[in-house]
């Protein structure tokens, strides 16, 4: 037999192969109602009976880890609560929160330690909350207690970056980046006077 004879009888073959629909017969045991019932029931009982122990192990305290990029503000530290600033609003964070996450806005980061220690608050520029069920991470581009602030720099800055928003002109990309970029120093310095005043 010629060898083009061959592998055309092989590709033919293999074609055959690869179409010919390939029937498995699978057995299966019907389990009676009964012992279904009975097995669901069992089931229903060990979750019964292990919810005690995992109401037991939940948490009491809030595991927080707090960073930026050139500090660590908190790493695995039990506290109490935390209040961040998010986008939506202000959202308080507890033991066994429901995990979430939630992007910051300008704003001000409540952390309430063991009892009677002094609650401690952080303005951030914007970064990210993330709530596990084990910790809660939260990431921010700028934080700074709030008592370090000079309410009278934030002043002058504020009113620097309005001027220069007042002082675009024109539609060209570069003017309104500039303006964006002056803006959102306004956004930034509104709220952070709005922190300070809250706190006096």
């Amino acid at each position: 037999m010629s060898r083009a004879r061959l592998g055309s009888r092989l590709a033919r073959a293999l074609s055959a192969s690869l179409t010919r629909p390939t029937i498995v017969s699978h057995r299966v045991n019907a389990a009676p109602a009964s012992a279904l019932r009975a097995s669901l029931q069992r089931s229903t009982a060990t979750a019964a009976a292990a919810a005690p122990e995992a109401e037991a192990a939940t948490q009491d305290t809030v595991n927080l880890n707090f960073y930026c990029p050139h500090v660590i503000v908190a790493h695995q530290r039990p506290v109490q609560s935390v209040t961040v600033p998010a986008a939506s609003g202000l959202m308080g964070i507890l033991p066994n929160h429901v995990p979430t996450v939630a992007q910051m806005r300008p704003g001000v980061v409540s952390i309430v330690g063991a009892e009677g220690e002094k609650e401690e608050r952080y303005f951030v520029s914007s970064g990210f909350t993330f709530v596990h069920p084990d910790r809660t991470d939260i990431c921010a581009v700028e934080a700074v207690r709030l008592e370090d602030i000079d309410e009278e720099a934030v002043a002058r800055a504020l009113a620097e970056c309005e001027s220069q928003v007042a002082a675009v002109s024109g539609n060209s990309p570069a003017e309104q980046e500039r303006a964006a970029v002056a803006q959102i120093g306004v956004d930034v310095y509104l709220a952070m006077q709005g922190a300070l005043a809250t706190s006096r």
